[in-house]
C-alpha cells in the first residue's frame, strides 16, 4: 500500500462545542423495559476501531506510522475502504426502520501515556456522529471497542488495567454527560485472556473482567449529573454465550437502581452465520444459543443486549435467500425472548470471509433491502422511508430493485481488483494454482490443514504468493514476514491480535491460518464448503 501523504488538521475544540444541561436524569422505566425499547438496532462496525493492538506504532500505511501522526480522518478510514461516516448513512439507516444505532470506538490509540488524554478533535468527531443519530431520536450506545487487546487481565496486571479504563471512562462521560438516557454506554467490546479465549476464560481472567466491568460503573456514576442514572451495559467474558462464560458473570453493584444490561455476541449457527461455511439449516442452533442466554438473563433478573450478530455474503448462489430466512429467525426468536439485536456492519457488503455489510458505506445506499426486511419484520416495524437500494453485488442492476424475489440468485465467486492474481488451493491437494491459466504458482510439501476452523499451510509458501519475506528467530520462536510496504510478526504459539488459532509448527512445518495472513497483506478470500477450496485474489 502506498504511503498517504500527511495532511493538516484543523483541530475542533471541546470547549466550543455548546455544553447540553447536566441534570440527573428521571427514568421511571425499568432495565427490562429499556432493553425492549431498543431494538432492532445496527452497529457501525469498526469505523471508529482501527488499531494495531497493544502499542501506537502500528499504522505504518497512514503516513507517519504511528497514531500521533495520523489525522482523524486516517484512522477513521482505515479498517473501512477509506470511507468517513457520513449524515446521509445514518439518516438511511434511520429511515430503513432501525431504532438504535451503536459505535464501536477504540480509545487507545489517541490517549497515549502517561496521563492517557483522548485527543480533543477525536473526541469532537465521535461526538458528531453520536449527536447524528441522536438527533434522529435513536437509541445510540457508545462502547470501548478494541481496546481490550490492549489488557491481559491477569492478576499481575489488573491494577494498572483498571487505572487506564478508569482514565479513558472519565473523559467519555464527561464528554457526553448532558445527554439523555437515549445515549447508553457500554465498558468494554469481548474482553478476554489468551486461555481458552472464545470458550469462557478461565477463572483469574473472568474475576478480573468483573473488576474492570465495575471499574466502569463506579467511574460513570461518580461523574454525576445524567450519568448518575444512566443505563450501562456489561459483557460476559468475551461477550460468550458459553455457559462457561455466563456463570462466569457478575453484576456489577451500582448506586443507581435496575440500570445494568449485560451484553452477549451470538453469532448463530456460527459455521455458517460468521464463517461463511456450508449453508443455513434453520432455526434450531438460534433457539439453542438464545433460549441458554435468556434462561441465565432471567436468573440473574438483568436484562440481555445481543449486541452483535449477523451473516456474511458467502456468494453462494442460495446465500440471498437464506439471509432473509436466518435474519428473520433470529430476530423473531430473540424478540420472543425480550432481547434487542445489533446487526453487526462493518461496511463490507461485497463477497469475502467477512462481509457482514448491508449498506454502501461510501454512498449511505442500502445494497440488501430484503434482509433489512426481513429483520423488520420480524420486529414489527414499518420504515419511516424506503431508501432506494444500491446494486446488489453480483447481480445486474435491473434485478436488484427493492421489490425483486428473495430467491435472486448472487453470483459473486470472488471479488476484487480484475487485475489481482487469483489463486486456488484445494484441502487435498499439494498445488497453489494460478486461476488464470490453471498453472501451478506453489506446490507444498505438505498438505493444508485445518485446526479449529482455521486453514492452515506452511508460512513459506503463503508469503511468496504474497511476495514477502519471512524471518525467524529462533530465541523468541518469532515469524516475521516483510514485504515492501507491510510487516507481521508473531510468536509461534501464541494467538497475535485478531488470530484466533496461533501458528504452530507441525512435523517441522511452520504452520500459519492462511486467511489471517493474507489479508494482513490485502488478499481477499472466499471458501467453497462443497469442494473444500479457498480461492484468494492478491
Amino acid at each position: 500500500m502506498k504511503k498517504l501523504a500527511k495532511v493538516l488538521v484543523f483541530i475542533l475544540v471541546v470547549g466550543l462545542i455548546p455544553a447540553m444541561p447536566v441534570n440527573a436524569l428521571e427514568i421511571t422505566m425499568s432495565s427490562h423495559e429499556f432493553a425492549a425499547s431498543l431494538g432492532p438496532g445496527w452497529n457501525m462496525g469498526n469505523q471508529f476501531d482501527a488499531h494495531s493492538g497493544r502499542d501506537s506504532t502500528g499504522f505504518h500505511w497512514l503516513g507517519g506510522g504511528n497514531y500521533d501522526d495520523s489525522t482523524v480522518t486516517q484512522l477513521e478510514t482505515a479498517w473501512v475502504h477509506g470511507s468517513v461516516a457520513t449524515q446521509t448513512l445514518i439518516q438511511n439507516v434511520h429511515d430503513s426502520g432501525f431504532r438504535a444505532i451503536r459505535i464501536p470506538v477504540s480509545w487507545n490509540k489517541v490517549a497515549p501515556a502517561p496521563d492517557r488524554t483522548i485527543r480533543p478533535e477525536w473526541m469532537a468527531r465521535v461526538r458528531e456522529v453520536v449527536e447524528w443519530a441522536y438527533d434522529l431520536d435513536m437509541h445510540v450506545i457508545l462502547n470501548s471497542h478494541h481496546d481490550e487487546v490492549t489488557f491481559d487481565f491477569l492478576d499481575s496486571t489488573i491494577e494498572n488495567e483498571i487505572a487506564i479504563l478508569t482514565r479513558w471512562w472519565e473523559q467519555i462521560a464527561e464528554e457526553f454527560n448532558g445527554f439523555s438516557e437515549r445515549l447508553v454506554f457500554a465498558g468494554l467490546n469481548e474482553p478476554r485472556g489468551q486461555q481458552n479465549m472464545w470458550t469462557g476464560g478461565i477463572p483469574e481472567t473472568r474475576a478480573n473482567i468483573n473488576r474492570l466491568n465495575q471499574a466502569f460503573v463506579d467511574t460513570v456514576r461518580a461523574s454525576g449529573g445524567n450519568n448518575a442514572e444512566r443505563f450501562l451495559i456489561v459483557p460476559t467474558h468475551a461477550a460468550s454465550s458459553t455457559p462457561v462464560a455466563l456463570n462466569g458473570f457478575v453484576i456489577p453493584n451500582d448506586s443507581a437502581n435496575d440500570r445494568i444490561l449485560m451484553a452477549v455476541h451470538t453469532y448463530s449457527p456460527f459455521a455458517w452465520a460468521h464463517d461463511g461455511r456450508g449453508t443455513y439449516d434453520g432455526p434450531a442452533s438460534i433457539r439453542t444459543d438464545l433460549e441458554r442466554v435468556a434462561s441465565h438473563s432471567e436468573r440473574l433478573g438483568i436484562p440481555v443486549i445481543l449486541s452483535e450478530w449477523g451473516s456474511i455474503n458467502n456468494g453462494n448462489p442460495e446465500n440471498l435467500a437464506q439471509r432473509e430466512q436466518h435474519a428473520y429467525d433470529y430476530v423473531s426468536i430473540a424478540r420472543s425472548l425480550g432481547m434487542p439485536v445489533f446487526w453487526w456492519d462493518n461496511g463490507q457488503p461485497e463477497t469475502a470471509w467477512d462481509a457482514f455489510g448491508l449498506f454502501n458505506r461510501r454512498t449511505g445506499d442500502v445494497v440488501f433491502p430484503t434482509i433489512i426486511d426481513s429483520i423488520m419484520r420480524a420486529s414489527g416495524i414499518t420504515p419511516t422511508a424506503a431508501p432506494a437500494p444500491a446494486p446488489v453485488p453480483g447481480i445486474p442492476e435491473s434485478e436488484s430493485d427493492s421489490d425483486s424475489e428473495s430467491d435472486t440468485v448472487l453470483t459473486p465467486p470472488v471479488t476484487g481488483t480484475p487485475d489481482g492474481l487469483r489463486l486456488r488451493i484445494q484441502m487435498d491437494s499439494y498445488n497453489i494454482v494460478n486461476i488464470a491459466d490453471n498453472s501451478v504458482a506453489e506446490t507444498m510439501d505438505v498438505l493444508p490443514m485445518i485446526v479449529d476452523g482455521r486453514t492452515l499451510i506452511p508460512v513459506r509458501f503463503i508469503a511468496n504468493a504474497l511476495g514477502a519475506d519471512v524471518l525467524w528467530d529462533e530465541d523468541e520462536q518469532r515469524v516475521t514476514l516483510e514485504s515492501e510496504d507491510n510487516s507481521l510478526s508473531f510468536v509461534i504459539g501464541e494467538a497475535a491480535q485478531g488470530m484466533d488459532v496461533p501458528a504452530q509448527i507441525i512435523d517441522g512445518r511452520t504452520m500459519v491460518p492462511i486467511r489471517f495472513v493474507g489479508e494482513f497483506f490485502g488478499a481477499l478470500f472466499t471458501w467453497d464448503e462443497a469442494t473444500a477450496t479457498i480461492e484468494f485474489i492478491i
